[in-house]
């Protein structure tokens, strides 16, 4: 399954599950173990852990092979990581903190201009 075709079912599993602000980012030019990262917001800790199990088992019937989760749900952040995509689940609190859009932004700039 191409990258493109993993992002969109993960994509889609977490908009069927209610997973808010979805985004998905391209890092093939400077993360040598993704291609893409797919960031999104949980409204709760409960959420949260239940989106994680959504996507190991909606994954599994896909074909996608999980490689790597991490994180409890009272943290406000979990990762779940294909072969090609990292998956980025957080609390909007979190998410705002952490502005991972912004630190993958100014990264592909800094490498842009290497």
């Amino acid at each position: 399954m191409s990258v493109a075709q993993q992002v969109q079912t993960i994509v889609q599993v977490l908009d069927d599950h209610k997973a808010e602000n979805i985004t998905s980012v391209d890092v093939s030019e400077f993360n040598p173990f993704a291609s893409s990262v797919v960031i999104a917001t949980c409204p709760n800790p409960r959420s949260l852990g239940a989106m994680k199990e959504v996507l190991d088992e909606e994954l599994a019937k896909a074909g996608i092979e999980v490689l790597v989760t991490d994180g409890e749900p009272d943290s406000g952040w979990m990762i779940v990581a294909t072969d090609e995509v990292i998956i980025h689940m957080l609390l909007a609190a979190n998410r705002r903190e952490l502005d991972l859009e912004g630190l993958l932004d100014k990264i592909s700039h800094k490498i842009g201009k290497a």
